[in-house]
């Protein structure tokens, strides 16, 4: 089946949206393991925006649990 009919894209459609791997953090993150990428990344705050991420989720860990809800209200 043609895979533009069955909603599929072909593989090439996506790696343009990929970093490239020869990019100083990836040559790095190549030589360390999972925890020593996890210190320098603690350490450093690079890159920026996956590390404020990082923090934001963080600070929600704190808040309790408070359940899963369908409309958003807790009761």
């Amino acid at each position: 089946m043609d895979p533009q009919q069955d909603g599929t894209a072909p593989p090439e459609t996506y790696h343009k949206y990929l970093p490239a791997l020869d990019i100083p953090r990836f040559q790095v993150m190549q030589q360390q393991d999972a925890h020593q990428y996890a210190a320098e990344f603690k350490k450093s705050g690079q890159p920026p925006w996956l590390h404020a991420l990082y923090l934001h989720w963080r600070d929600l860990f704190k808040e309790p649990f408070r359940g899963i809800t369908t409309d958003g209200e807790h009761s």
